[in-house]
């Protein structure tokens, strides 16, 4: 019987370990890219949501002879409704901004100047296993660290999409009180 390399097996593993590791990470920065599109979308359909009711509840009041800072002022001269409209308005537009926004935080390749330090480090002895090893590692430690802001971002997006949604009744209730037919 012939004897088995473990040096062979060692390095094809090491390759399956680094192939699979930017491959995780190749999907990150796809899942990101996606939740930023969809972060774009939310903060257009808040502020379109936004803007069209409040122009509906400003001619609404103006037409039956009032105006909604005439009502009971809760928060700098507005009603209750209007204010919570408001809020969950801007809460909205913040928390996809969060997501739109770039940070610092995420990492997808490797820096050519660490990689080579490293090398350097190790000296001549430094073998290809020990190379896909370390590179491997690498990123499977910048995809930790990414995924921790991923799930961040994922929230931040569906506190966006409740805000966008919450606003909804606070519109039709102050459209209600305000004069519409």
């Amino acid at each position: 019987m012939g004897k088995f390399d473990y040096s062979a097996s060692r390095k094809l593993l090491h390759e399956i370990a680094y192939e699979s590791a930017c491959e995780s990470l190749s999907q990150q920065r796809a899942d990101l890219r996606a939740l930023r599109s969809q972060a774009s979308v939310v903060a257009a359909v808040s502020g379109l949501t936004g803007t069209l009711f409040s122009r509906l509840v400003f001619e609404a009041a103006e037409s039956h002879g009032g105006s909604i800072f005439d009502a009971s002022s809760f928060m700098l001269g507005l009603p209750f409704s209007v204010a919570m409209a408001i809020f969950s308005f801007s809460t909205s537009i913040v928390f996809a901004l969060r997501i739109l926004s770039p940070s610092k935080g995420w990492r997808f390749e490797d820096s050519p100047k660490a990689l080579i330090e490293k090398l350097e480090k190790k000296g001549p002895s430094f073998s290809d296993p020990e190379l896909l090893r370390t590179l491997s590692m690498s990123k499977e430690s910048r995809f930790d660290r990414n995924e921790v802001l991923l799930g961040r971002a994922q929230r931040d997006m569906f506190t966006a999409i409740v805000f966008t949604f919450l606003q909804l009744p606070f519109w039709g209730l102050t459209f209600f009180i305000f004069g519409g037919s």
